[in-house]
């Protein structure tokens, strides 16, 4: 897997952002939502990726209000799934999902896919209290062809490597 920075490049490039998406992991960093440098080899949790692309699909909610990302991840479908778990395993594995759905406006998502037999469900995450919801929504949607291209280009990803500082000669 990849470093957070580098897959945050590939958010930027598949989607045709022009560094929104290093914007949004900055801000989210700040807020203490996602960590700011990962562990040995600076691999990436796809669970961070998830919230960088939330957070980009949100747009502005996300950069005024950064927890707001921990919200939507907590989202539930009626099975008692998490938004974060199942964004988070597509993202490892894209082959049924045909849409993604985010309300920017409020809490709110939808994922199209094929279950077992074939057949095309939506899963709709809410969130647990009953928030009056507003009139009206603004819906940010990744089709099929646009998530696995993003899912392939994040699969493919080199590898982070571990840094070595340098040593200096002495003279």
């Amino acid at each position: 897997m990849a470093s957070v920075g580098r897959l945050v490049e590939i958010i930027d490039t598949t989607l045709n952002l022009r560094g929104s998406a290093l914007y949004q992991r900055k801000r989210l960093v700040e807020a203490g939502v996602i960590q700011g440098k990962q562990g040995p080899g600076g691999d990436a949790p796809l669970a961070d990726v998830a919230m960088v692309l939330t957070s980009v699909m949100i747009g502005t909610t996300a950069t005024t209000r950064p927890d707001t990302v921990r919200a939507y991840m907590a989202l539930q479908a009626p099975d008692r799934s998490t938004f974060g778990d199942a964004l988070t395993g597509y993202l490892a594995d894209p082959h049924d999902l045909l849409e993604l759905a985010i309300d920017a406006v409020a809490p709110a998502a939808a994922i199209r896919h094929r279950d077992g037999t074939g057949n095309v469900i939506s899963t709709l995450f809410l969130s647990e209290e009953d928030d009056p919801r507003p009139g009206f929504t603004r819906m940010a949607v990744l089709t099929a062809n646009t998530f696995t291209q993003l899912a392939e280009a994040i699969r493919q990803a080199p590898p982070a490597t571990k840094r070595r500082r340098r040593r200096r000669r002495s003279v």
